[in-house]
């Protein structure tokens, strides 16, 4: 090999180093696919259920009697088959909040409850 050739053969060694940690360092700054979720503060959201007006954004949207404030909370009535209610919206990030904490009672013969 000549002088030229080994000069050209040693710069493009180094370019493809350096492409590689190139590569490397955006994989591991920005993609990180193999890393646990970083913790984040927990966004509480949590309603009282004093009045009429602690209705606001509750809907009883299916199989469910119009909702009541009672000193116990929120309360309704089973009316028909498969009954839900929605919320106002609340903002849960999936892949940082790995866990949410609910507390809710059922009365009756219910045998399943469901949380989507």
């Amino acid at each position: 090999m000549s002088g030229g050739n080994v000069k050209t053969c040693i710069k493009v060694i180094i370019l493809v180093f350096l492409l590689l940690t190139g590569v490397l360092f955006i994989y591991s700054s920005f993609l990180r696919p193999h890393e646990k979720p970083l913790n984040v503060m927990a966004r509480s959201y949590f309603w009282k259920f004093r009045g009429e007006e602690d209705l606001k954004g509750w809907i009883m949207t299916h199989g469910l009697a119009h909702a009541e404030i009672t000193e116990e909370g929120l309360t309704t009535k089973v009316t028909g088959f498969d009954p839900y209610l929605h919320s106002p919206e609340v903002e849960v990030i999936g892949e940082r909040q790995r866990r949410i904490l609910l507390r809710l009672r059922v009365e009756g013969n219910a045998s399943a409850l469901k949380i989507y």
